[in-house]
């Protein structure tokens, strides 16, 4: 399937272990994840790409709270792109807002 991204979606596969391996860390490492999540699929395919979950098991990270705010791995933490409406390029700069706050432990109860 295409991914995400422009291209196959096996280039955020390849992306993500390629960052994994420059920063000597891997999927259990990431405490906070923010994507290009304009359509509601991406974010399973998001889980199993990034190597969060073996593939076809995206749906059982969400049916144990691991990606929710207090989860293992919180991801898009402020919706996503798609509670935005996706409006092009300030959803981009809201996520970096997004992830700065929580990154800085002030982003207070969602």
């Amino acid at each position: 399937f295409m991914g995400a991204v422009v291209g196959p979606s096996e280039l955020t596969r390849t992306t993500s272990q390629a960052t994994y391996e420059e920063a000597g860390l891997g999927p259990n490492d990431v405490s906070l994840v923010h994507v290009h999540d304009a359509f509601p699929i991406e974010e399973l395919m998001y889980y199993e790409l990034m190597g969060f979950c073996g593939d076809g098991e995206g749906d059982k990270l969400v049916l144990e709270g691991a990606t929710e705010i207090g989860g293992r791995i919180p991801f898009s933490t402020d919706g996503g792109l798609i509670a935005r409406g996706h409006p092009g390029g300030p959803t981009g700069l809201a996520q970096v807002w997004d992830a700065t706050l929580q990154l800085r432990g002030e982003a207070g109860q969602r």
